[in-house]
């Protein structure tokens, strides 16, 4: 009888290691699968400003990235008010903190609507593409466009600032995520400049087509 027992408490035993060792070969592969983050420096038009978060088109985005089972997590940073100035402050922080796989730079509308120094902003769009160099080549900058009362020559100046840069840093240039729904204003909330709910879906479609070749 005490061999019987003996045979089946070895047995149990081996059992067990076995059952050990596959979890710690589980959890091993799944930490090999961690999400990679992909880090949105934008203003109030990627802020989800004056409308819910959940809405915004960095939360459709994820949710395509899901949907389409990317192992990638947005990490939104942008905030309302903030100019190309303050992205490049605040942007010190927040990559090293996420080391992202992808940079998204949305900013700058602030300081053209602001009136601030063009070539100010073209140094320090300069700087935020440099700053994520430092963590990855995979870098798209959003054009920006101005509404047309600020003038068609200031206007033009403003938007090639951005061809330029993007030209000179070689970076991928994503045409202006608003330009199919600029002329209609049932598309934006009442202050005529923020895109509303409704205009989000079409926002986050075109910058998923412009970043659909850096995530395969």
């Amino acid at each position: 009888m005490s061999i019987k027992i003996s045979t089946i408490s070895s047995y149990s035993m081996s059992i067990v290691i076995v059952l050990l060792m596959f979890i710690l070969l589980f959890s091993s592969s799944v930490s090999a699968i961690e999400k990679k983050n992909i880090i949105i420096i934008g203003d109030s038009l990627s802020a989800a400003h004056g409308i819910p978060v959940e809405t915004s088109w960095p939360q459709l985005l994820q949710q395509k990235l899901n949907k389409y089972s990317y192992a990638y997590k947005v990490i939104n940073t942008s905030n309302s008010g903030d100019t190309s100035y303050t992205a490049v402050s605040r942007s010190k922080t927040t990559l090293t903190q996420f080391k992202p796989d992808i940079c998204l730079i949305a900013i700058g509308a602030n300081d053209g609507l602001q009136g601030l120094s063009l070539k100010q902003l073209k140094n320090n769009l300069h700087t935020l593409v440099n700053l994520c160099k430092q963590y990855t080549h995979k870098i798209i900058l959003f054009e920006m466009k101005l509404p047309l009362n600020y003038g068609k020559a200031f206007i033009e100046r403003f938007t090639n600032i951005y061809h330029e840069v993007a030209k000179q840093l070689s970076v991928k240039l994503l045409p202006f995520f608003m330009q199919p729904f600029v002329l209609d204003m049932d598309m934006f909330l009442n202050d005529r400049i923020h895109p509303a709910e409704h205009a989000q879906p079409v926002m986050a479609n075109i910058v998923w087509e412009g970043m659909e070749d850096l995530i395969k």
